[in-house]
């Protein structure tokens, strides 16, 4: 016996009306996932001596407007939050250099490095804390991109160490010092063996900084063992 027409449409439409409710709870679903969650900033700091100049692509999309060579950096950027591609990539002959996933949070900022290790170019990110440091201080810290420094102190001579055990490829935490111009020293960790003499830092009331090393441990010329200040 046929059904009839008036129940067969009533049906159907019970029937569209479940799979696109159902079709509508997976969408939701997947868009909760890891995608576009909003907005982060990101700086990207190119610290390897070996590499010429490079570019840096966020999710396929260049982010740089000029090449950044040693020492450059993009200045804080806004990216979309999420779980990302990076590329790197020579400027001159749009070589692959590098290639990674990373996770940037929404309202966040971060510090990322392009770093030589044994002649590749490796990247580390670590996220930066931009809060206020008390009044009259600074915030430093320490980044190890020195290829042969397995472990770094960062210390004020004849003064306390500001960062200790930052090993080579990692981004220390922020200490805050009281504002003002120090002379400070690199050294091996758990050493009194001076790697490097850095004169005259200044250090303002209420500003954060990034002091960052390159080179090789031994090197000589271009490849020598060296520091940058990048201050926010």
């Amino acid at each position: 016996m046929k059904a009839p027409k008036p129940y067969l449409k009533a049906t159907a439409f019970v029937l569209i009306s479940a799979f696109l409710l159902v079709f509508s709870s997976c969408t939701k679903e997947d868009t909760s996932t890891d995608t576009d969650l909003g907005n982060a900033h990101l700086i990207v700091i190119n610290s390897t001596k070996t590499t010429p100049a490079i570019d840096f692509y966020w999710t396929g999309n260049k982010l740089n407007v000029i090449p950044l060579a040693f020492g450059t950096t993009t200045g804080y950027q806004t990216v979309t939050s999420g779980t990302r591609n990076i590329q790197i990539k020579a400027n001159l002959t749009n070589t692959l250099l590098a290639t990674n996933t990373i996770k940037v949070v929404r309202d966040s900022s971060y510090t990322f490095f392009v770093f030589d290790a044994n002649g590749v170019a490796t990247t580390a990110i670590a996220e930066d804390d931009l809060s206020m440091p008390s009044f009259g201080n600074a915030k430093i810290k320490f980044a190890n991109m020195s290829s042969g420094l397995s472990a770094a102190d960062l210390a004020i001579i004849n003064g306390p160490v500001i960062a200790s055990s930052v090993s080579f490829g990692m981004i220390g935490n922020y200490t805050e010092l009281k504002a003002g111009t120090y002379n400070l020293v690199l050294r091996e960790h758990g050493t009194n063996k001076t790697m490097l003499n850095i004169p005259n830092v200044r250090v303002d009331n209420s500003k954060i900084y990034t002091i960052w090393s390159a080179g090789t441990v031994n090197g000589t010329g271009s490849l020598a063992l060296s520091t940058q200040t990048f201050a926010r």
